[in-house]
């Protein structure tokens, strides 16, 4: 019945497989309707399916280039005859298959498109094809330098010192222009390493002539024959890859001197090309992690794609300066990049989704623009970003639709910047994470007193009370959290009595992971006898990441009396012994074929008992702080 399935219901099946390049490929072998209808997902995301490996990658560095090459030569066949006889003209070797016409339109199907990697994949042909070789590098110099040098005599020494110099530049920019140095952007003005004054800078690398025509070309190609692209990346923190693991093989993100590779100007131009406008008009994702500048990009994409619904960027990029200072000409291009994204961002008709990565200057004018979203934006996310010097948040505060907010391993966030969201209620607001970040107690407190209603995970973050402040926050999040699902917070000693208001209160409770202080030991064996008396049938993880203490009877009691399913129990920094693995086996049989059990602690177990144990646990994870292990840190069960 397969085959007389009509063609939009193929469509529907095959969009769901659109990640599986596996089942797609199979689809394509059963039939011409089958192969005709799943041929556009297979081809939609080509340079992501390229470079994306099982987690042991069988890779070497030959099969990825090969394999690069007969993707950029199905596409080198979609030129139209002009463009090819120009290559050929200018001395691109084309093999016989780019010549002849291909079967489908395969330029037309890319939805997905990450620049790197279609930077990669370039290099990698012009390697393998030999488009740009040894000796006709070596003969284009002589012939500029004899043509620079019409009246002057060329020295045998001299040659032979050029000959020399010039076998040594293409041996390193065929060896480690993609592995140890950063690709420059032909720009006018080299990029260097902001991170270290100890670092030496980038070393530019121009391509070569015939180079940039191929890239030109197939830039060009896309434009003209992709009519929707849905998500356009330089994706430097394998964001769009989620679970998949991108090959080993391929040359490093960051070299040996920390410094970010980067791509030439002609893809970051890639929206200024006939084509575009149609093209991507519809886009939809924008994820732009590179450290490069990025002005015309943002100001190109801010004059074609209007109705984009997630923009994820990092907003910094090498410096000249040493130690980190940057020189007043820096400064003023980071300025002009901020008012870039800002612009980008205003010309959006329903953004919902912004992260922004790092941010060193302009965040004014960022944070300005996100009240002309103020009607769409679902989500904002800071990640690693410094708020010392930042105006108070208040564009924020018009974001009333929001429904997550994420602060990850940022800092400054003080009383005075956080004062708009303590005034704001968010009606929809379900997640509220300090991840890795502190934040004052008493801003978090009335945060969560105002907008708490409808929170299902929050992580208060790594604060720690002041010793006299008598705002206690795990207390108001038991009182105003009635949905809260998923939860995370610093817990000292004073606030282990409200632990147990917050099990009584949120019933909801899945997910709970509890730090602390690491030398002092709390002990906690009256929570866990009133946890006992409680029913915890919802609660899947427990994690405790503090300097505990409990014996093994109120562990045992907890356990038992509370009928918590655990499925993930996590110890660390705790006095654990033989007798309490006992109980956690004894305790959770219903779920032990299910169980991830990870601890790191301060004693050794018997050896006999952690065999015993894993007989039982799914996954057992064991370390000491002295990183004497019994067993491997994993163990699997068959």
């Amino acid at each position: 019945m397969a085959p007389f399935l009509p063609t939009d219901c193929l469509s529907q099946i095959f969009r769901n497989l659109e990640k599986d390049q596996k089942s797609l490929y199979s689809c394509i072998l059963v039939n011409r309707l089958w192969c005709a209808t799943s041929i556009e997902f297979l081809w939609s995301r080509p340079f992501h399916f390229l470079y994306t490996c099982p987690i042991s990658c069988p890779c070497d560095e030959f099969m990825r280039i090969e394999r690069s090459s007969k993707l950029i030569q199905v596409y080198l066949s979609c030129l139209n005859e002009k463009e090819k006889l120009l290559l050929m003209e200018n001395k691109v070797r084309l093999p016989s298959s780019v010549k002849q016409k291909p079967l489908f339109d395969y330029a037309g199907f890319i939805r997905y498109l990450d620049l790197d990697e279609f930077y990669t994949a370039v290099r990698d042909w012009i390697e393998f094809a030999h488009v740009v070789s040894k000796e006709d590098e070596i003969c284009e110099a002589m012939e500029s330098r004899k043509k620079s040098k019409k009246n002057k005599k060329l020295k045998l020494s001299t040659v032979v010192k050029f000959l020399t110099k010039s076998m040594k530049y293409h041996s390193k920019r065929k060896s480690m222009s993609d592995r140890d140095s950063v690709s420059s952007v032909s720009t006018g003005h080299s990029c260097t390493s902001s991170t270290s004054g100890s670092n030496p800078p980038p070393s530019p690398i121009l391509p070569h002539p015939r180079e940039r025509l191929i890239t030109e070309y197939l830039c060009r190609l896309l434009m003209r024959r992709s009519t929707t692209l849905k998500q356009l990346s330089i994706d430097k923190t394998h964001l769009t890859r989620n679970e998949d693991s991108r090959c080993t093989t391929l040359p490093p993100l960051i070299d040996r001197f920390n410094n970010h590779r980067f791509i030439p100007d002609q893809y970051l131009s890639l929206p200024s090309y006939p084509g575009a406008i149609n093209c991507l008009s519809h886009l939809s994702e924008f994820i732009c992690t590179t450290r490069q500048s990025k002005t015309k990009l943002f100001d190109s994409l801010c004059e074609v794609s209007h109705h984009i619904h997630t923009i994820v960027v990092t907003m910094n990029y090498h410096s000249n300066g040493w130690c980190g200072t940057r020189s007043r000409r820096e400064v003023m291009e980071l300025e002009d990049e901020a008012k870039s994204l800002a612009n980008l961002i205003s010309s959006q008709r329903s953004l919902q989704i912004f992260e922004l990565h790092h941010c060193e200057v302009g965040s004014s004018a960022i944070i300005q623009s996100l009240q002309t979203q103020s009607q769409s934006l679902k989500s904002i996310c800071f990640d690693c970003v410094s708020f010392w010097g930042w105006d108070p948040l208040t564009p924020l505060s018009k974001c009333l639709l929001l429904q997550k907010l994420v602060f990850r391993s940022c800092h400054g966030l003080t009383c005075e910047l956080l004062e708009p969201l303590t005034k704001t209620k968010f009606r929809d607001l379900s997640t509220f994470l300090m991840d890795n970040s502190s934040a004052p107690a008493h801003s978090l407190n009335m945060i969560i007193k105002i907008s708490g209603h409808h929170i299902q995970t929050l992580n208060l973050g790594q604060f720690k009370p002041h010793p006299h402040s008598t705002i206690h926050v795990i207390k108001t999040v038991a009182n105003y959290c009635p949905n809260l699902k998923t939860f995370s917070s610093y817990v000292d000693g004073d606030e282990i009595d409200h632990l147990v208001a917050l099990f009584t209160l949120c019933v909801n409770l899945s997910s709970v992971t509890l730090t602390g202080p690491r030398n002092s030991e709390i002990n906690v064996d009256d929570m866990f006898l009133q946890l006992a008396r409680q029913d915890l049938s919802n609660l899947q993880e427990f994690n405790i990441l503090g300097a505990w203490s409990f014996t093994s009877e109120s562990l045992r009691q907890f356990l038992m009396c509370s009928k918590a399913p655990i499925r993930t129990l996590s110890i660390d920094n705790c006095f654990f012994t033989d007798d309490h693995l006992d109980v956690v086996v004894h305790c959770l049989q219903n779920t032990l074929k299910t169980l991830r059990l990870r601890l790191h602690i301060r004693n050794r177990l018997n050896e006999e008992s952690v065999i015993r144990a894993k007989g039982f646990v799914d996954v057992l994870e064991i370390e000491n702080f002295d990183n004497y292990r019994f067993t491997p840190s994993i163990l699997t069960l068959e």
